[in-house]
């Protein structure tokens, strides 16, 4: 792909699920504030409440339980009870296959343990229960875990029904220039950096999957040329299948 097509791409992949940032504002503020308040996703210095006092009458303050956060906490609190292992187990193995086995197992526990999976994934469980979808996140390139916001990771959604996920796009505002600043050879960037430390912006990952493929931008400034990727890429856990 050239890298036009890619902007395109990632234009027509934002507009495609912009719609669904409605419902996510709605669940959102249900599930934080009792419905009361009025959050924006994209913004990162929200103060979450688990109780919300709507008025003061002659009675005194009227503060209301929300429920909805009590119900997605306690279901969040009891799956979580279960703590998932991944076992390397050899069939019919040699001595070097069960040898190996043991040795990938005590390394995968000390990774997992390192990259805090476990946590991660309850938060994306839910994330599925408030939203409709947890994304558990593997950076290609840093080879770690991360969980991402549901708004900001975008697939086609017929793809994902079919089960041919050709791209995915992972999205984020405000994203601190200096943390991509030493990755990067654009004079722009490096420009703007200058002037302000402080810069942030729009900061995009886009998968090519059959292409094998990652596309980085910075405030649609390519960061790096594209590199080659060796996996796919798939959806996040959605609460319940497409009808």
């Amino acid at each position: 792909m050239t890298i036009e097509k890619v902007k395109e791409d990632m234009h027509k992949l934002y507009s495609q699920l912009s719609a669904r940032e409605g419902k996510y504002i709605r669940n959102m503020n249900r599930y934080m504030n009792n419905g009361v308040r009025r959050e924006n996703l994209w913004t990162m210095n929200t103060a979450p409440q688990a109780y919300v006092v709507p008025a003061q009458g002659v009675e005194g303050v009227q503060t209301q339980i929300n429920l909805i956060k009590s119900c997605a906490d306690s279901i969040t609190s009891r799956i979580s009870q279960a703590n998932v292992r991944p076992f390397f187990n050899p069939v019919n193995g040699s001595f070097d296959t069960t040898d190996a086995c043991s040795t990938a197992q005590h390394f995968f526990d000390i990774w997992l343990d390192e990259q805090h999976a476990y946590p991660k994934s309850v938060m994306c469980f839910r994330d599925s229960a408030v939203l409709d979808m947890g994304v558990m996140y593997v950076n290609p390139l840093t080879k770690g875990i991360s969980r991402l916001a549901t708004w900001e990771y975008f697939v086609d959604p017929a793809e994902y029904y079919h089960g041919a996920i050709s791209r995915a796009m992972v999205f984020k505002k405000y994203y601190p220039l200096a943390q991509l600043i030493d990755k990067t050879d654009n004079q722009k960037l490096k420009s703007d950096y200058e002037r302000d430390n402080h810069a942030s912006g729009e900061y995009v990952t886009y998968y090519d999957l059959y292409g094998g493929k990652v596309w980085q931008f910075f405030e649609n400034e390519q960061l790096t040329d594209p590199e080659s990727l060796d996996f796919s890429q798939y959806g996040g856990l959605y609460r319940r299948p497409f009808v």
